[in-house]
């Protein structure tokens, strides 16, 4: 309980503007918040609000795959992957969330990155060889990302990394970056 506390305290302080004597939580919408780091006080603790905008993506990679369009995603995948490029191309706010298994699963990452205005927040997980990293960046969806060249890619594969290239976030920041062992 005293974990809990220090946290809700944390964020009060970190996360609440009072320049006017007035306070605004801005954590609560990603988009308003000058400190995009805010929505992640700690490792795997959200503090935004979450909207999952499509179904999760699941995407396999095998050896050496990653990189050159041929991950396989089945028909669900493809269809969230066409949601999200959709929501890229909006500007909604609101999570998108993907998993790809690479290897034969000797390495498996999870991410989510969460759209808010120009601002951006992307956590990564990474499983190998019984050690997980977490890593937390924010910024903004690059500039140059081309939502209607990721549309026209042949296969599903293509254009799940063609989106991943809106992970690349422009003046990004590191909010954690975290290694814990089993």
């Amino acid at each position: 309980m005293r974990r809990s506390w220090s946290l809700l305290l944390t964020l009060l302080v970190a996360c609440n503007d009072g320049d006017d004597g007035s306070q605004q939580a801005v954590c609560e919408g990603y988009g308003a918040d000058p400190d995009p780091c805010c929505c992640y006080p700690e490792p795997d603790v959200l503090a935004c609000d979450e909207l999952q905008l499509c179904s999760s993506i699941e995407a396999d990679c095998e050896d050496g795959t990653l990189g050159s369009g041929a991950c396989v995603l089945d028909q669900a995948s493809d269809g969230a992957v066409t949601c999200a490029l959709t929501a890229l191309a909006d500007g909604s706010e609101g999570s998108i969330a993907w998993s790809i298994r690479e290897s034969g699963g000797a390495r498996q990452s999870s991410a989510t990155l969460h759209l808010g205005g120009p601002r951006a927040v992307l956590q990564v997980s990474t499983e190998q060889d019984g050690e997980t990293t977490v890593q937390v960046y924010a910024g903004s969806i690059p500039s140059d990302f081309d939502v209607d060249e990721c549309r026209g890619f042949d296969t599903p594969g293509a254009r799940f990394e063609c989106m991943l290239n809106a992970t690349a976030l422009q003046d990004s920041l590191t909010c954690h970056d975290v290694s814990l062992g089993e």
